[in-house]
């Protein structure tokens, strides 16, 4: 089962500190050096902060062009950064303090060396988990041509387009705005056709998700249809957030000339989103995204795709996620569970914690060995809850009988 990781409120929260923008020469590069990333519902790159500190960087546009590290990792690293101040943030219905290192700081990651004039401080991975030191986003991506190969799983920087992309990949119009890449696409769902600029989310795992604009507007919550309810808890910045979000299969999407076929969205709560003032229809996310081969070439405002397996939509489940937290101790920690599902069945419930799954200490497995667990069908954990210890046995169902 693919754990589904929200991000959305985490990155909103940071968008007013944006100001501070770079020009595209304000970081160095060479091209055509591929640099191979971890694939785990985002692209972790291997990096080095300050030419001193190694770090697995998540790279997504929706860090809206800044550096963000971890509370703990530093920890980890016995790094105490200068010149820490406190900043406000304002958000739609409060304010949000937290820290930043307010010097310069530089992120190497291949052949790439990133500059950014502060960096944020704060709990990233009570959202993402144990394996996320950082976030970033630089904005020579939104300048010149770079490449994402979801299938050999490397991003490389092009001085120009190649002659074997122009000829053998599709093509479609990319928008670039403020560090959103975003492309026309047509989603059909409840004999609607709910067209618009979609933002391709490399960070997201949702294979569409509406925003509460195209909700209300298209009446979405009032679908009759086979759906799924996800409750998630995590811990988001300043809080921690419980929210319900329906799941529905849309009976097809349409990227250009190509009809990927039916796909997952998930629709969120009016009230429980933040994205009713953003202009876009929806996000494109990784659920799609990681069955291409992209090329971006902002400049010229194009994106070229080419795909090299079959869209899938998400078909069978243990019906709940975990996130990793042996960083400090407590083990995977149950924070998505679907209504009705085996998990819930089972009484497993938020909060839960995992200390053995099929027999093996969660602290002994590899981050490999942990992503290589959604492709069994049977799953034994040994649970922590509120009531004592509990072993539990699930096996896969349909996400949509």
């Amino acid at each position: 089962m693919k754990r589904k990781t929200t991000l959305t409120m985490l990155f909103a929260t940071f968008i007013l500190m944006a100001s501070a923008q770079k020009g595209p020469l304000d970081s160095k590069w060479e091209s055509n050096d591929s640099i191979p990333f971890t694939w785990d519902e985002g692209i972790y790159l291997p990096a080095t902060i300050n030419n001193k500190y190694p770090a697995n960087i998540l790279f997504t546009t929706n860090a809206n062009r800044q550096l963000v590290v971890d509370t703990t990792y530093l920890k980890e690293k016995c790094w105490q950064p200068p010149k820490i101040e406190k900043g406000l943030i304002l958000r739609e219905t409060d304010t949000l303090r937290l820290k930043a290192s307010n010097t310069k700081h530089e992120v190497k990651f291949g052949n790439i060396a990133a500059n950014f004039p502060y960096m944020l401080i704060t709990d990233i991975r009570n959202v993402l988990g144990k394996h996320a030191d950082g976030i970033m986003w630089d904005t020579f991506f939104e300048y010149s041509p770079f490449e994402v190969n979801f299938q050999q799983k490397f991003l490389r920087t092009l001085t120009a387009i190649p002659d074997s992309v122009k000829r053998n990949y599709r093509c479609l119009p990319l928008t670039v705005r403020d560090s959103k890449f975003m492309i026309e696409a047509y989603v059909w769902f409840n004999n609607k056709r709910i067209g618009g600029l979609y933002q391709l989310w490399l960070g997201g795992n949702d294979d569409i998700l509406f925003t509460s604009y195209i909700v209300k507007r298209h009446n979405l919550m009032a679908y009759k249809g086979k759906t799924r309810q996800l409750l998630a808890q995590y811990t988001n910045i300043g809080d921690t957030t419980t929210t319900t979000t329906t799941f529905a299969l849309a009976d097809s999407v349409r990227l250009g000339l190509q009809n990927i076929g039916p796909v997952v969205v998930s629709i969120p709560m009016p009230e429980a989103s933040s994205h009713s003032r953003m202009y876009n229809a929806g996000y494109i996310g990784a659920g799609i995204l990681s069955s291409y081969n992209l090329v971006f070439d902002p400049a010229h405002n194009k994106l070229y795709y080419r795909p090299y397996k079959e869209h899938t939509p998400e078909k069978r489940t243990w019906g709940f996620s975990w996130i990793n937290r042996t960083d400090i101790g407590k083990g995977w920690i149950v924070r998505s569970i679907y209504k009705g599902g085996a998990a819930e069945k089972a009484g497993i419930r938020l909060g839960d914690t995992i200390l053995k799954v099929n027999g093996k200490k969660v602290e002994n497995y590899s981050w490999e060995e942990e992503r290589a667990l959604s492709n069994d069908s049977t799953i034994t954990l040994l649970l922590k809850t509120e009531q004592g210890m509990r072993k539990v046995t699930l096996k896969t169902e349909p996400l949509y009988e």
